[in-house]
């Protein structure tokens, strides 16, 4: 309503391209769609279909597939630098990010990290084999394949709230990613900061876990992420930044030539300001997201996250077998979503803390911030950070007093899994042989493979998905008799359609799920549904 209130966070800030595009954009959408809440706008014309040739990226699969990763890197590293190449040639940004997800995959098992998950390697093939085949769309090609986004843009002025951290350890070394809400343009962003712990004296060493925990909370409270920004603070507080950079998939880069150029101010929780997509108070709006899967969307370094503000908080017990702290948060509407955290050695009070922000300990529980996953049709997150009276991150290593008091007077009770459902625990049997295989390679495969891979044929077959079924098996045919180029393509087939049906799953009515199968077989390209 005033353009002179427009702003852009590039380097020009004001009086830029980007503010003319934004008004046109926004009188276009008010004369095609006055009432909605949200429309798409495209500028310019319309955009024609870009095709990769998948053989390249075949290629790449079907040498992953021969030696797999206990062969290390060196059978694979060729077709994977042809593959680069090619995606960097077509400036596919979404396919090089999605390959260098691959190879990082690679060398964590090759270095035997922690952070290595041979499922998350077929995730990665699904998501590079998916993204390749909708990205041959008309008009598809930017959204899936990221053709035509700058790798970095430089940004002028920023005001960043931190919604949450979490921390991986691998051995020494730590790895922190902070996301970061830009609450005037609602753009969502993640800050990476790797860092160690020193080694310990050996007298360290014959003081036990209890002095290792001290010494690596000393060591993260001296931490850096930029000069005049400490690690410690930025979980709690907002960020004023200048001449910060941002990467394509929303990783952030801040300024490191001088203290002024970063400045912390306090944080009060109040995240009402925040409107979707960064904060959602019905779990309806994030059933509708479900249905624009992430791996044919802008890869988002963030991941799925969300701030839910919630009505009311029930059933809030602790499963002392898994080691989980879960509850239901409610919307003004009744429907629920599961809110879910599990220990780790890396945030030892995360639980007690968790434990005490639902039991009312520091105030009613306003917000909650975390990463979406989904149990079947059941939304659950797992928080990173909560508000109550105070933003409280279960990150750091500090609890406040009563917190474990708090944890010890929850009920008891059983967690829910997502392999509680059936059908889901079926599909995840699937990705398992998947994982395994991608593991092992053909040359290295245990001998139960072929067996375990038969009874999940006729498993599939049994509950009605023969289309999957058909699929694996051709996989199954693939494995005894290798051929060039047809094991690779037997896989990835297998993995998009495994994929689509666990959509299917989650998108659908119980009643539909019966209907599901038959419009995945009456398909001859798997792909075919998820363009529908």
């Amino acid at each position: 309503s005033a353009i002179e209130a427009a702003r852009c966070d590039c380097i020009q800030q004001a009086a830029c391209a980007h503010v003319a595009l934004g008004v046109w954009a926004f009188r276009l959408a008010d004369v095609a769609s006055p009432t909605a809440a949200s429309v798409e706008v495209r500028l310019g014309a319309p955009a024609t279909a870009v095709r990769l040739d998948p053989t390249v990226y075949l290629d790449y699969l079907g040498a992953l597939l021969q030696h797999g990763a206990v062969a290390g890197m060196a059978g694979s590293a060729q077709a994977l630098s042809l593959a680069r190449a090619a995606a960097t040639d077509a400036g596919a940004e979404w396919i090089v990010a999605t390959l260098a997800v691959l190879e990082d995959w690679s060398a964590a098992w090759a270095a035997r990290s922690v952070r290595y998950a041979a499922e998350a390697g077929v995730d990665a093939i699904t998501e590079l084999f998916l993204r390749l085949k909708l990205g041959a769309a008309p008009g598809r090609a930017r959204a899936v394949l990221g053709i035509g986004l700058p790798h970095e843009v430089a940004l002028d002025r920023l005001r960043l709230f931190c919604l949450g951290a979490r921390t991986e350890r691998d051995g020494d070394g730590r790895r922190t990613r902070l996301v970061l809400a830009d609450p005037d343009t609602g753009t969502l962003m993640a800050l990476v900061h790797d860092w160690r712990v020193p080694p310990p004296a050996d007298a360290a060493v014959a003081a036990g876990p209890e002095e290792a925990a001290r010494r690596e909370a000393r060591q993260r409270a001296s931490e850096r992420v930029a000069p005049g920004v400490k690690l410690e603070s930025l979980i709690s507080r907002q960020l004023l930044s200048r001449q910060a950079r941002r990467f394509a998939d929303g990783r952030i880069a801040l300024a490191r030539a001088h203290h002024s150029q970063n400045s912390l101010l306090p944080q009060s929780g109040d995240w009402e300001g925040l409107t979707r997509p960064l904060r959602t108070t019905r779990v309806a709006d994030l059933m509708r997201e479900r249905s624009r899967h992430p791996l044919v969307m802008a890869r988002q370094a963030a991941g799925a996250f969300v701030v839910f503000s919630p009505a009311r908080i029930a059933n809030a017990f602790f499963d002392p077998h898994a080691q989980t702290v879960q509850c239901t948060a409610l919307d003004a509407a009744g429907a629920e979503l599961l809110i879910t955290r599990s220990h780790a050695a890396e945030a030892r009070r995360a639980l007690e803390k968790l434990a005490g922000a639902l039991s009312g300990l520091h105030g009613s529980c306003r917000h909650i911030a975390g990463r979406l996953s989904w149990q079947g049709k059941l939304p659950a997150l797992e928080p990173w950070s909560l508000v109550c009276d105070q933003v409280i991150s279960l990150d750091d290593t500090g609890a406040a007093s009563g917190d474990a008091d708090a944890l010890t007077a929850l009920p008891l009770g059983r967690a829910s899994a997502a392999d509680d459902d059936p059908l889901l625990a079926t599909l995840l049997a699937v990705r398992a042989l998947l994982a395994m295989l991608l593991h092992h390679g053909i040359r290295a495969l245990p001998p139960s493979w072929p067996a375990d891979s038969q009874a999940a044929v006729a498993r599939l077959r049994q509950i009605g998905w023969p289309a999957l079924a058909d699929a694996l098996a051709a996989l199954n045919e693939a494995v005894r008799e290798p051929q060039a180029g047809r094991l690779s393509r037997e896989f990835s087939t297998l993995a998009i359609l495994r994929q689509l049906h666990e959509d299917a799953l989650v998108q659908a009515e119980a009643p539909e799920r019966d209907r599901c199968d038959a419009s995945h077989g009456a398909r001859e390209n798997p792909a075919d549904l998820a363009l529908d």
